[in-house]
Parts: structure tokens; sequence; C-alpha cells
């Protein structure tokens, strides 16, 4: 019997699916399952009921319920307390499903025409309206015919009066037959569309915007009872909800829009920018400077490494720009829109590295009084640089090994394994090949963190870069609000000359301090300082060099730098390019 109860539902002969559901729950001994048949029975007296008033309704029930039933005797009729109670149950039932369709709309049009289709099947009316009033204005969004579909001029199909009161009111407005109504009666929308019962339901959503669910029906008198008005209101408030859902969603679509619009157009000036530093030779801010063989095939190695996730271990002395090297990876990188975290392993306590590169949750440990995110997680989908990499402790570096490995790693103190994604980027000054020989750094660590390795030149290898980085740091300095300054030759020379052992870093504090030193340009070439030494007493001098030697070295050494050109290695030893002649005569001469 079931089974043909449900195959006359699905055929669409809901009048005898009802009989047969009631049939069945009147004669189950399970309650759950006398509830399941009621609740059946229920859902095809609704669908065979759809569009009728509550007259017809009872006497459609009347009908139903007094044909003969198969086996009368065992027939048990149910109360009307159960009646109004299943009738209850299966109110909260459409309105969770009403519910569950509006919050999955994914906009507004779409949301206001199921609001409408539901606002008829819940109340039986002929047409439905939604209307929303912003800033005072109504707008007529939302219309349909329960017969004949969309109505096409809304505002004057329907009672711009009712629509007011209720939204002045508050509260909502049912009116059992307009025509005769006292207060309506004489409205030129009553009069011209012959309406009879109204039934309009205002609805907030936000401060400067309301609405309202209009229903009617032309033809009968008193459509709309108490229980299509209940359902109506609860409509209307679930109604107000999913419509403010949509109206944020679509606010956040716009600003991502519009986020994503002024990304582009940064982008595009910013690379405007660049071009422009480049045609007129000026380096970007931030970038490495110089245009020397060395330099130039450490910037051509960081091309074509950028784009690419292998993990680059930046060597080189101290003060050759390793994080410049690594910003500069970053930013030529499909990751730069990410963050970029940078930090020394050198300037961590060895206590804290483990917090610092894991973090940690409350109650780890003695003072983890809140849940932080560690460097892992604070570089996610962009790029972490480590330096001093040759620094991190050794119990330490297999766990950071196990990070590499899988992607995954634990907060302290927590159990739960969270995926990370970043780029990795190390630096050191420390000969690793060297600390891995010597067992201070695990082999499969380097192996696994220099997937390239790329050296930074130190400046003694780059002194035709000098001149550049010093108009730089100048530039910086002015950008700084430091007045305008200029350096001559002379100092140039000087500092061409001078060994850098600190490298572009000392050449940067050695130009800030000669701001400092000097009234106007730098132009006086004995204010530039002499390097530091560190050595001991002896200042490592272990024989004893002729003046004349060193001098002809020098001019050598001069002369190799500039590929054989006389003027410019003048310039640099602060000489006459006579003098450079007369020495290589000299020399020729006492060979001969």
């Amino acid at each position: 019997v079931e089974r043909l109860a449900a195959e006359l539902a699905g055929r669409g002969r809901d009048d005898r699916a009802t009989r047969l559901y009631l049939a069945l729950a009147a004669r189950c001994e399970s309650v759950a399952r006398s509830r399941q048949f009621s609740a059946l029975a229920e859902i095809a007296m609704e669908l065979c009921a759809s569009g009728l008033s509550t007259a017809e309704r009872t006497a459609l029930g009347r009908t139903l319920l007094g044909e003969p039933d198969p086996w009368p005797g065992d027939f048990t009729p149910r109360s009307d307390t159960q009646v109004r109670q299943e009738d209850f149950e299966m109110e909260i039932v459409s309105l969770l499903e009403i519910n569950r369709q509006l919050v999955q709309q994914p906009d507004l049009d779409t949301l206001l025409g199921l609001i409408v289709e539901h606002a008829l099947g819940v109340t039986g009316a002929e047409r439905g309206f939604l209307v929303l009033e912003e800033h005072g204005q109504l707008r007529f969004d939302t219309a349909l015919d329960s017969c004949r579909g969309d109505i096409a001029r809304p505002e004057f199909e329907i009672s711009g009066s009712v629509v007011r009161e209720a939204l002045a009111k508050k509260a909502p407005v049912r009116v059992s037959n307009a025509v005769d109504d006292p207060l309506l009666g004489h409205q030129t929308s009553v009069v011209s569309l012959e309406l009879r019962s109204i039934l309009c339901v205002p609805f907030e959503i936000s401060r400067d915007l309301r609405g309202a669910i209009y229903v009617d029906h032309r033809l009968r008198k008193g459509a709309f009872d108490d229980r299509a008005e209940r359902l109506c209101r609860l409509l209307a408030d679930q109604a107000a909800l999913a419509i403010l859902q949509v109206k944020r969603m679509e606010e956040i679509r716009a600003l991502n829009r519009e986020l994503e619009r002024r990304v582009v157009e940064k982008e595009v000036d910013l690379q405007n920018a660049r071009r422009a530093l480049r045609e007129a030779g000026t380096p970007e801010p931030g970038t490495l400077v110089g245009q020397s063989p060395a330099l130039r095939k450490a910037q051509d190695l960081i091309e074509r490494a950028a784009p690419s996730d292998l993990s680059v271990l930046l060597v080189g002395e101290s003060g050759t720009g390793k994080e410049l090297a690594a910003r500069a990876l970053h930013e030529q990188s499909p990751r730069r829109r990410a963050a970029f975290i940078s930090e020394s392993c050198a300037a961590l306590p060895a206590s804290l590295i483990e917090s610092e590169l894991f973090g940690y949750r409350k109650g780890a440990f003695t003072g983890a009084d809140r849940n932080r995110s560690g460097l892992f997680e604070q570089a996610a989908g962009g790029t972490l640089f480590l330096d001093e990499i040759g620094e991190l402790p050794l119990d330490l570096q297999a766990k950071f090994l196990r990070v590499l490995e899988t992607g995954e790693m634990r907060r302290l103190g927590d159990d739960a394994a969270h995926k990370v994604d970043f780029r990795l980027i190390v630096a050191t000054n420390r000969d690793l090949e060297r600390e891995v020989r010597e067992g201070r750094f695990r082999q499969d660590l380097y192996y696994r963190v220099a997937g390239l390795v790329l050296r930074m030149p130190a400046l003694s290898e780059r002194a035709e870069d000098i001149e550049l980085l010093v108009e730089h740091f100048l530039r910086l300095e002015e950008q700084n609000g430091k007045p305008r300054r200029r350096v001559s030759k002379r100092v140039l020379a000087v500092l061409a000359r001078r060994n850098w052992p600190g490298n572009v870093r000392e050449l940067r504090n050695e130009i800030a301090r000669l701001c400092v030193m000097s009234e106007g340009d730098l132009d006086d070439p004995a204010l530039v300082s002499r390097p530091a030494t560190f050595s001991g007493g002896d200042l490592g001098v272990k024989e004893i060099i002729p003046i004349s030697e060193l001098e002809k070295r020098a001019i050598h050494s001069a002369l190799e730098k500039t590929g054989g050109d006389k003027r410019r290695a003048a310039e640099l030893l602060g000489i006459s390019r006579a003098k450079i002649y007369q020495r290589l005569k000299d020399w020729e001469e006492g060979r001969e």
C-alpha cells in the first residue's frame, strides 16, 4: 500500500495518495511511522489544495475523507488537536525549506523572484509583488501572476496606498474586499483594478532600505486568513535577512572588482615608473645598483631563477646586498603580491628560534598567553628569507628539513598539522660546505636549501660600480630631506682606491658620514676615512714592500681594471696621465 501511495503521488494523483497515506497512518502501530505517513498525507493534501481558498480547502477535505474507506471498521479519525499540531509541524518544515532555498541564491534578481513565488505558495494568492523602498523611493522589482507569469508593468497593477500604509505602520495590512472598503474603495488603483483581497506585509532590511511583500486576489473576497498572514510575516522576515546577505555579497564583489582595477592600475604605474628609471639610467629604490660584469652576472641569474619556486642559497661577504637580492627574487616572482618575510637567524636567541619559526598555541609554555603564528605561516603564499642560516641550531635543522620535505608544520603545543606554502631563500657568509664537513650543518638540509647557489660579488670585484653607488646614496640622502650634494672626481678616486672590507654597507655608511662632515659638496679627499683593522698589533704585515714596487703594482692593477685605459687609470689612482706614461717608459727601459 505504501508503494502504491508513492506511485500515485509520483503520477500526480495526490487525492488518492492522500487517502492511502491517511489510512496507513491510522493503522500503523509505530508512532514514528504513523507521524511519517501523516506528514506525507499533509504534503499530498497541500498539493491538492494549492491555490484554493479556506472554504474550498475545507470542502476538498470533506470530499476526500467522506468517501468510503476500504476498511471502515478499523479507521480511527484524528482529533482536531492532532490536526492542528501536524499543521504547525508542516508549516515549520515548509519555512525551513524556504529559508534554505533563499540563502542559496547568488544574485538579487533571482532571490526576489523566489520570494514572490513562495509568497504565492503560502498564501494561495492570484498575484504577488515585491516592492523595495530605498531613500523614500518605491521600486517594483518583481511581480508574478500565478497563472500568467511575469507582470510587465507592476507599478500600474498594485495599490500604492496599501503599500505606503503598511510601510508607514510597519505592520501588515489585510483587506478582505478593497472595493467596498470605506478607506480604500475610492482609490484609483483599487477602482481601476477591481481589487478584492489584499495582503501587504512590510519588512526592514537596513536603515535606508525597506520592502514589502504584496499579494492580492481580484476575484475572491476574504482570500487571506490569519494563517496566510502569519506565514507571509515569517516569509518577510526571512526575505529581509536573505536580501541583506545578497546585498552585502554584491558590495563585497563590487569592492573586489574595484580593488582588482586599482591593483592593475598600480602595476601599470609601477611598470611605467620602472621603465622611466631604466631609460634615465636611475636604479629603482631597493634594487641592486651597478653595471659591472660581476653584478650583471648575479642579476641575470636572479632573473632566470625568480619565476621558479626553487630554493636559493645566497652566499658572499657581509654587506654585499644578499637581502636586496632576495627581495629582487621575490619581486620578480609570481609570489610578489604575497608577503616577503625576512629574519636573521643570528638575531634570535637559540631558545626562541623554534617558536619564531613554528609559532605556538596559547599555554604551550610559560608566557604563551595567546596563539601566535610563526614565520612559516606568515610567509604563506609568499617568500621566506632567512639570513645567517648557518646559525640555525643543529637540533632544529631536522625539524626545519621536515617542514621543507612535507610542506606541513605544527605550532608548539599543537597536535594538528598545518599546510604551509612558501618559497625559501637563505643566505650566509659562512662556508656551508665546510660547516657540513665539520658536522655543524646537516648535509641533507644543505642539499634542500641550496637548490641554486647565487654568489654576491664583493665590492672589490666591482670597483667600477662605486661611482654609481655613491650617486645612488646621495640621492637617498636627498630624499630623506638632506640638501642636494655632488661628489668630486678626487673624492671618487680616493673611494675607488680604498679597501672596503664591509663592502656596500660600509660604503653607504661612509657616504652618510661624509655628508655630515662636509659643509657642501663632497670635494675634500682628506675626509675619507681609512678602513678599520681588526688584526693584532703587527697589523698582519709579514714583509716590507718597497714604495716603488707598491707603485708599480698599483699602476698595473689600475690598467688591468680599466682595460688599458690610461686616462681612467690615472683618475682611479689620483695621478696625472703623464706620470703613468713616464713610469711605463722607465720600467720598459729598466728591462732593456
